[in-house]
C-alpha cells in the first residue's frame, strides 16, 4: 500500500457534518435544566446547623464553672506565694489540668 492507495481509501470517507439539532441545543438557555435538579443548599444549612449545635455541645462539656475554677486558682496562688507570678502559674497549672482531663475523657479505650 502506498501514498495513493491510501489517499484513495481517505476520500471515500467524509466527515459528517453537526446535528441539524446542535444549534438551537447550544444556543438554548441551561435554565430548563437547572430548574429541574433538587436544590442543595437546604441540606448545606441543616448540616451546618448541625455541626454548630454539636460544637457547642462539645465545648460546653469541657468548660469548668468559672466560680469553682477562681477558687481553685485563689487557693492555689495562695500556696504558691500569693504573688502575681504564683496567680499566672496557678492560672497555667489548672488550664493544663483542664486541657490533660479533657483529653482523656476522649480516649476511647483505656490506655492504662
Amino acid at each position: 500500500m502506498n501514498d495513493q492507495d491510501l489517499e484513495q481509501l481517505l476520500n471515500r470517507y467524509r466527515p459528517a457534518g453537526p446535528a441539524d439539532d446542535l444549534l438551537p441545543r447550544i444556543i438554548t438557555s441551561p435554565d430548563r435544566q437547572l430548574r429541574k435538579s433538587p436544590r442543595a443548599w437546604p441540606w448545606a444549612v441543616a448540616a451546618a446547623a448541625l455541626l454548630a449545635v454539636t460544637m457547642a455541645l462539645h465545648v460546653s462539656a469541657f468548660v469548668p464553672s468559672p466560680e469553682r475554677t477562681s477558687t481553685a486558682q485563689a487557693d492555689l496562688a495562695q500556696q504558691l506565694g500569693g504573688d502575681p507570678l504564683a496567680d499566672r502559674t496557678a492560672q497555667f497549672i489548672l488550664a493544663s489540668q483542664v486541657a490533660r482531663d479533657a483529653s482523656e475523657d476522649q480516649t476511647p479505650w483505656d490506655t492504662r
